[in-house]
């Protein structure tokens, strides 16, 4: 209930007899939310494609590297899935993870570096 009052559900449970108008109009201010994120998105030119491929990338490599954590932490670990994970998933997260950190530092630059205009 909790979670549900943070991510702004609160007034769900205030009026318990309109449940059902309360949250369809919550989920209307969500969708409007995610319409004007979309815009901005578009307006500064990051196309779609940019932002599938980084969370494929760290959903994939994630998952692969947290499957072989929990195989050798059971005690069986498969030979082919550790060598996978130590010669190819752990350099590529490492240098997408140096490349966004760095593309945050620059992008942080230019915020502090226009901030008085």
């Amino acid at each position: 209930m909790a979670l549900l009052y943070f991510l702004g559900f609160s007034t769900c449970f205030i009026h318990p007899r309109s449940k059902l108008v309360v949250f369809a109009f919550e989920m209307s201010q969500m969708k409007r939310h995610t319409e004007s994120m979309e815009y901005y998105v578009d307006m500064f030119g990051v196309k779609s494609w940019h932002l599938w491929f980084y969370m494929a990338s760290f959903t994939a490599i994630s998952f692969f590297m947290m499957t072989g954590t929990i195989l050798a932490w059971v005690g069986r670990p498969l030979k082919t899935l550790t060598s996978l994970n130590t010669w190819f998933h752990l350099p590529v997260f490492l240098v997408l993870v140096t490349l966004l950190w760095t593309l945050l530092s620059f992008y942080s630059v230019g915020l502090v570096m226009t901030a008085g205009k």
